[in-house]
């Protein structure tokens, strides 16, 4: 003679219930599994640490055209990032400011070169003083901006709101960084 078995009982531990967890101690259900451990807090500067460092390499690839793309993609989302805002347009001015002065240090040069050209009345011996001049300037510029750029990268990395020392602020951010 066989005797009806009783239903299968499940041993005690989690079960899914839906989409959350939940005790089954044998007999009855219990409480809902706390919910897994949260993300970390990034602050506004640690999320776009890399879009800002990325805003500083205008004077290795693109000149202004790096820092203006990533300004303006960052400026039209609903949930911009400041940090990435304050340094894209600090880039930006920067490197405007840089193609202005180079573009004129490179007209002086020729001018200078053109001026210092030896005529029938000169003598050939007359150094080219616009070569002199104004070759070292564009020189100059060139490593103040591989020197800023690094600087402004760097301070990008530690989270820091920077700003150039020497630039025209010629786009406006709309966000007071003393204040964020």
């Amino acid at each position: 003679m066989t005797t009806p078995s009783s239903p299968p009982q499940f041993p005690p531990g989690w079960y899914a219930d839906g989409p959350h967890l939940r005790w089954w101690d044998g007999s009855s259900w219990g409480p809902y599994a706390p919910s897994g451990p949260s993300a970390p807090f990034q602050s506004e500067e640690e999320r776009g640490k890399a879009m800002a460092i990325l805003s500083h390499l205008g004077f290795i690839a693109g000149g202004f055209i790096l820092p203006l793309v990533l300004y303006l993609v960052e400026k039209g989302k609903p949930d911009r990032n400041r940090f990435v805002c304050h340094h894209a347009c600090e880039a930006l001015n920067f490197m405007i400011t840089f193609m202005i002065a180079w573009i004129g240090s490179f007209v002086l040069f020729f001018v200078g070169m053109a001026v210092s050209i030896p005529t029938s009345d000169t003598a050939s011996t007359t150094p080219p003083w616009g070569f002199f001049a104004f070759f070292p300037v564009m020189f100059g510029l060139m490593g103040l901006s591989y020197v800023f750029g690094i600087l402004g990268m760097v301070r990008a990395g530690q989270g820091t709101w920077w700003r150039y020392p020497v630039t025209i602020r010629f786009v406006a951010r709309g966000i007071d960084w003393r204040t964020a």
